[in-house]
């Protein structure tokens, strides 16, 4: 009753001196009444009837079942180490209790322990026979440990081997590995004088860029100077644009006021020009009397001129006075009516030059 450990370290209760064995294997639990359980605890893991069972893993074990430390053979042809293995069998007076029988020497099969059989005595002949039986049976049992040993070291010599190989394809795969780790080196050197080429043109790329923008910069303070510049123009414009404005509503004020004037002139014209036109109708008009004033100054010259030839035809010296006197009379007044349509017409030409001033005036001031 109780765990039974199994594996290569020598504190396990049964031990495995095989290489593929790990340290501590597995371990078998018993208890009363109980079938067996076995726990697995190796990394390359326990084999319950070829059946793999994993690490932490649990199973119950019956009679006859066999536990095998390593795995099988791939190939059964080639010279293989032996498999360490186990069958589990219950004694007939202790079912609870299981036994382990020995590990495979081989792969024919278990070899079975040599024994020592008692025969009768049968004198001194018997005797020798005998001794010679035990020594025939010590020979082969001496030749069986030194085979099995010679098989040990051999399959020792060959995991050696095997190891050697498995080392050398590793060592290999390390300088292949380092090569190619060389030629990654070599890559990445190239990679990076390439990218050194390249920083170095970029850094030149910068500094030009640097330079662009020193000059940007510069050309940025200059544009903000003139900008600067600008909005004060633009406000002095702002104030000269209000100021221009005012004049504006000033020369519209003016404008209408000046259009009220010409308003006012063109009607003084309109009247200037029917004055005008009414002073040289009067004009006409005073003209026409003069010359009607005329026609009659010559009608009564004619009449004069009549009365005097009547008169020296007549000789009638009272009544050629007397119409003489009348004629006279008459020129008198007929020449006050013509100095009176000549001063007429003067004060007319006057009014009428003096009407076109102001509507020649009144045109200009519209213009």
């Amino acid at each position: 009753d109780g765990p039974t450990s199994l594996g290569r370290r020598p504190t396990n209760d049964v031990v495995c001196r095989d290489l593929a064995v790990s340290g501590q294997h597995c371990v078998i639990s018993c208890r009363v009444a109980e079938a067996p359980e076995i726990e697995d605890c190796s990394t390359n893991g326990t084999y319950i009837n070829d059946v793999k069972l994993g690490k932490g893993q649990r199973q119950r074990l019956s009679h006859g079942d066999v536990v095998s430390l390593t795995k099988q053979h791939e190939d059964p042809a080639l010279l293989q180490p032996p498999r360490v293995q186990f069958r589990l069998e219950h004694r007939a007076e202790a079912a609870s209790e299981p036994r382990l029988g020995a590990a495979a020497a081989c792969d024919d099969g278990d070899l079975p322990p040599t024994s020592l059989e008692k025969t009768p005595d049968t004198g001194a002949a018997g005797g020798f026979a005998q001794h010679l039986l035990v020594q025939e049976q010590r020979s082969k049992a001496k030749i069986t440990g030194e085979l099995l040993l010679s098989q040990r070291k051999l399959v020792e010599e060959r995991r050696a081997v095997e190891a050697a190989a498995a080392e050398l394809r590793r060592l290999r795969q390390q300088v292949d590995e380092e090569r190619g780790q060389r030629r990654e080196v070599e890559e990445g050197r190239d990679r990076l004088a390439s990218e050194v080429e390249a920083l170095r043109a970029e850094r030149r790329e910068l500094q030009e860029l640097q330079a662009a923008h020193e000059e940007l910069q510069r050309r940025h303070e200059s544009a903000d100077a003139e900008l600067q510049a600008r909005l004060t123009r633009c406000l002095q414009l702002e104030a000269l644009q209000e100021e221009l404005r005012a004049e504006v509503g000033r020369a519209a004020e003016t404008h209408r006021r000046a259009s009220q004037q010409h308003s006012e002139l063109l009607t003084r014209a309109r009247q200037a020009q029917e004055r005008a036109e009414r002073l040289e109708q009067l004009v006409a008009e005073a003209e026409r009397d003069a010359e009607r004033a005329g026609e009659e100054e010559a009608r009564l010259r004619r009449e004069l001129e009549e009365e005097r030839a009547a008169r020296r035809a007549l000789g009638d010296a009272e009544g050629l006075r007397e119409r003489l006197a009348e004629a006279e009379a008459g020129e008198r007044e007929a020449r006050e009516a013509l100095d009176v349509a000549t001063a007429r017409r003067a004060e007319l030409e006057c009014e009428a030059s003096a009407a076109q001033a102001d509507a020649e005036a009144a045109r200009s001031a519209a213009r």
